[in-house]
């Protein structure tokens, strides 16, 4: 339904007593779909449209199904039944079957393709009381509803020119070969041997184990185990073509899916291995064809309340195509409607960011959002999202209208150029069953600490968190290290997962619209080994100072000499230029290093503290081996402790 003629967006009318009325728009849209399903070969579509009726909306609920038609060497097509259901007595829907110059005849009207120098014929089965009128736009049809407000009509389009048919699925062909990567101390690193045709934004599991991949292509893929080796070696395409899908979660048998328009769910209800169902479940925040109008998810709490966040608004649209951009939305569950069928409603947390590509929630239910370097943002950050809040970034619509309100500083600010971009998080929490049947958590002293995916650099990096005065403030220190000379690492991390089972998985891409790389991705599973080298494995605040841990025991007198940490504190503010250079930078004087008697912790006392600052910690290597690692660390001091 492409519109009525000289009307803009407007799929229907209906007329009642000679009077038109045209739907109310729903936000953005006069419609969206609410469902659509594969049947065979057959196509069904299921959305509605608002009517104001008696100071009320009154819903019309139309179904569409399509179906090919046999080709020939003249040409193809397809039939299209329309139903519409709840017309309101003494109503007549009226809508557009084909447009442009057209020819009526009893039953069947012509239309000639611009530029193409072909036709399409449309071939009409309509009840006794439609009406199909010629337009200076094309050709409409009116159809009056039956005694329970229902009207049916069938329609076959035939063009005598060549038409394009759907793409086939993608093979789920096994381009990448299985690679051990040496680039995380502690874990082993395996690149599964599977497609790279997909690139992952999201990873869930099923309870039966399977592995569950949004693409930035547009599909969802499962991961099976043909060899039963413990490790994915095929991935195969389960879903239609989606609007860059960025995140995905298992709810018995379906999946669960948020791209660019919505929160979509997918069934296979025939168990054939491809979603053949896929339901709306929640909408209504602004979105264009702007490649960056992202939608980021799916963290769950245990009320069953998801957590997204939307990318900013950087172009010019309308307010309400950049309704809630750069929001946090929670969205809760409800029971669905007739007038509203969607079982989620969004409700906006916080605003204020740029592109918040990671998001998770901890153990305690905090939820944490990444953000990326930029206008307004002069840091790489990790958000603390507190509800109500409003973080430093400004959509433009927000800045031509002068906006410049007070803005809640992040947990962690990341430097840059250290870091690019970090996206993708998760907390290295180890999975309830696991930990049962160990009788301890695994990744030894990183258990709980956070996980970051540093896209540009090809790396990952971990975060420590803590809260002090209320707020939670933290470090970022290098979790994964330098290949050697000509060896592999990383693609190019974009999402990460702990799964089922304590192996954490990392997807890759190399996006053209992101550092012009190929579309391709790839998955690497990290599995802990716990031989970690020694390191820093958390720094905190102290009252005159930090304290810091390391992964295993130093050599103590070489941790007691203040020589061997190199400290530095500067700040950045928010300007409306792209990132922004460090400022009141200083060399900090280190009064004493307290070294434990196991070794394993030092407090060092600094002469003055600076709230609103990151400290960047340097140190040598305190084991005498030349493995020291990590050796550095960024701590974002917000609050001193009293």
């Amino acid at each position: 339904m492409i519109g009525l003629p000289n009307r803009q967006n407007v799929l229907f009318d209906l007329v009642q007593n000679g009077q038109s009325r045209q739907p109310v728009a729903k936000g953005q849209y006069l419609t969206e779909f609410d469902r659509f399903a594969h049947a065979g070969q057959e196509l069904e579509f299921e959305h509605r449209l608002h009517f104001a009726r008696d100071g009320h909306e009154h819903p019309l609920h139309v179904v569409q199904r399509f179906a090919p038609l046999s080709a020939t060497l003249d040409g193809a097509g397809f039939s299209r039944r329309v139903e519409i259901s709840e017309l309101p007595d003494e109503t007549v829907a009226e809508f557009v079957v084909l447009s442009g110059d057209v020819t009526l005849t009893a039953d069947r009207l012509v239309a000639t393709l611009a530029g193409r120098g072909g036709r399409v014929q449309v071939a009409l089965r309509l009840p006794g009381e439609a009406k199909l009128t010629k337009t200076a736009g094309g050709a409409v049809l009116n159809l009056r509803g039956d005694a329970a407000g229902t009207a049916v009509c069938e329609l076959e389009y035939r063009a005598d020119v060549a038409v394009d048919q759907f793409a086939p699925r993608p093979a789920a062909d096994r381009s990448l070969e299985r690679a051990v990567l040496d680039v995380v101390p502690g874990f082993e690193a395996v690149r599964l041997p599977v497609t790279n045709q997909a690139m992952p934004t999201g990873l869930a599991w099923r309870g039966d184990g399977t592995l569950v991949v949004s693409s930035l292509e547009g599909r969802v893929w499962l991961g099976h185990d043909d060899d039963g080796d413990g490790l994915e070696d095929r991935l195969v395409p389960f879903s239609d073509d989606l609007a860059a899908p960025f995140g995905v979660a298992t709810t018995g048998e379906s999946i669960d899916v948020i791209n660019k328009y919505g929160l979509l769910r997918l069934s296979d209800d025939d168990r054939d291995g491809h979603a053949d169902r896929t339901e709306l479940l929640a909408s209504g925040w602004g979105h264009t064809t702007d490649y960056h109008d992202w939608a980021i998810g799916l963290p769950r709490d245990s009320e069953g309340n998801y957590y997204i966040s939307l990318a900013c608004q950087q172009d010019a649209r309308s307010a309400v195509a950049a309704t809630w951009r750069g929001s946090v939305l929670k969205l809760v569950p409800r029971a669905p409607s007739n007038d509203d069928p969607r079982r989620f409603e969004a409700e906006p947390l916080c605003g204020g960011l740029r592109f918040a590509q990671g998001i998770a929630l901890s153990r305690s239910n905090d939820l944490f959002v990444t953000d990326n370097q930029g206008n307004y943002t002069p840091f790489n950050e990790l958000n603390h999202v507190v509800r109500g809040a409003r973080y430093g970034f400004l959509n433009r619509l927000e800045s031509d209208r002068g906006l410049n309100p007070p803005h809640r500083s992040a947990a962690v600010e990341i430097p840059h150029l250290w870091t690019r971009s970090v996206n993708g998080i998760c907390f290295l929490d180890t999975p309830p069953v696991v930990r049962e049947r160990l009788g301890h958590e695994l990744y030894g002293p990183l258990a709980g600490q956070m996980v970051g995916c540093e896209y540009d650099t090809r790396r990952l990096v971990r975060m420590s968190l803590e809260r002090v005065g209320g707020d939670f403030q933290g470090a970022v220190y290098p979790l994964s290290i330098e290949p050697s000379a000509g060896a592999e690492t990383f693609e190019g991390p974009l999402v990460c997962q702990v799964a089922p089972n304590g192996d954490l998985y990392i997807g890759n891409i190399r996006d053209s619209g992101w550092g012009a790389g190929s579309n391709t991705g790839s998955l690497v599973r990290l599995r802990w080994r716990g031989e970690l080298p020694p390191g820093i494995a958390e720094v905190k605040v102290a009252a005159d100072g930090f304290s810091m841990t390391f992964t295993r025991p130093v050599d103590r007198g070489r941790a007691a000499q203040a020589g061997n940490y190199a400290v530095t504190s500067y700040r950045r503010t928010s300007t409306p230029t792209y990132g922004g250079p460090d400022q009141d930078r200083r060399v900090e004087r280190i009064e004493a290093a307290e070294v434990s008697t196991d070794g394993q912790h030092v407090s060092l006392k600094l002469a003055e503290l600076r709230e609103g600052f990151v400290y960047e910690y340097h140190v040598r290597d305190l084991g005498g081996d030349g493995r020291f690692f990590p050796s550095e660390a960024y701590y974002t001091l917000r609050h001193r402790l009293p």
